[in-house]
């Protein structure tokens, strides 16, 4: 079933710039950022107190392992999906993300397009007309 309307969104990456940027795609889309944090110890409290819909969570985490917190997300909220990004995008992290449960994962630096492709894919909501992603039903007719 397709969610629709705003999302509300955590993101948790140790990078400031990356919070400022995806904060920046995700609320010009009409989602709602209800939390951030840099550090990993603050995860679970985060996430059990604004309840979101969608994660972003970064692999590499001062005081702590994305993958790691990913598994704790899955047991401790398994409603909330989770989309891991990370500049250490090799086989075995995205292997080990997806085995832990994640929905979908986006490379360091990414695109706007990018960002929300992935949002709309995981919250069954569909993309918009313009998008160029080979992996969509309707890129054929672009």
């Amino acid at each position: 079933m397709a969610e629709t309307g705003t999302q509300r969104i955590v993101i948790i990456d140790d990078d400031d710039m990356i919070r400022q940027l995806l904060r920046i795609i995700l609320r010009e889309e009409g989602h709602q950022v209800v939390g951030e944090t840099g550090r990993g110890p603050q995860v679970m409290t985060l996430v059990k107190r604004v309840r979101p819909t969608l994660v972003f969570l970064d692999i590499n985490l001062a005081g702590g392992n994305g993958l790691d917190l990913l598994s704790e997300i899955r047991v401790g909220a398994p409603g909330v999906r989770v989309v891991m990004i990370s500049s250490a995008a090799t086989q075995a992290n995205v292997q080990a993300a997806t085995a832990a449960g994640a929905g979908g994962f986006v490379v360091k630096p990414f695109s706007a397009d990018k960002v929300l492709h992935t949002v709309r894919r995981l919250l069954g909501q569909g993309c918009a007309s313009s998008c160029r992603h080979s992996s969509c039903r309707h890129s054929d007719s672009i």
